[in-house]
């Protein structure tokens, strides 16, 4: 459903852009120009991979988390096993911040290509020397650079609360 949304509004910003791009959705209509340079600047950034990796991770989590959440919102909730569905999902998190990420970029740049029309770079951000609003991780890659900075520090994080949570305090769960 999210990927529907992200293409959907990439149509749109590309039929303001271009109106030439989609003719489908009309032609008859026209922007002022500075609409069309910040829908410009929207679309270069939703064709980037600064987006596009962050947006495939949260794919990604929101999967494996989905049978979790629909486990514990039930009504009849077996707390068992919510538990056993919980410490799997914690072994399926562990394991994948241990194995490589190389699954996560191969579906970022299809969907990159899916956007760009068969054309997709994997670009890490400008690295400076002194860094105070992001990570700066010592990387030689773009793929080393967003499983450093961004895939690893969200797998830590998901892993640390739902451990917070279930693991080392289960009274929560009555």
């Amino acid at each position: 459903m999210l990927l529907q949304l992200l293409t959907s509004l990439h149509k749109c910003l590309e039929a303001i852009v271009s109106r030439n791009a989609h003719p489908q959705l009309g032609t008859d209509w026209t922007w002022d120009g500075e609409s069309v340079n910040k829908e410009s600047g929207y679309l270069f950034q939703l064709e980037s991979s600064t987006f596009l990796i962050p947006f495939q991770i949260l794919l990604q989590f929101f999967q494996l988390l989905r049978e979790v959440t629909i486990k514990l919102q039930m009504r009849a909730t077996d707390v068992v096993y919510a538990l056993k569905t919980v410490k799997e999902v914690l072994s399926m998190l562990t394991s994948m911040r241990a194995s490589s990420t190389t699954k996560l970029f191969l579906a970022a740049a299809k969907l990159g290509k899916l956007l760009n029309g068969n054309h997709f770079e994997l670009t890490m951000p400008r690295l400076s020397g002194r860094q105070s609003h992001r990570s700066n991780p010592p990387s030689t890659t773009a793929e080393e650079y967003y499983r450093i900075s961004l895939h690893n520090e969200f797998i830590s994080h998901v892993l640390a609360k739902l451990e917070q949570r279930f693991v080392n305090n289960p009274s929560h769960m009555t």
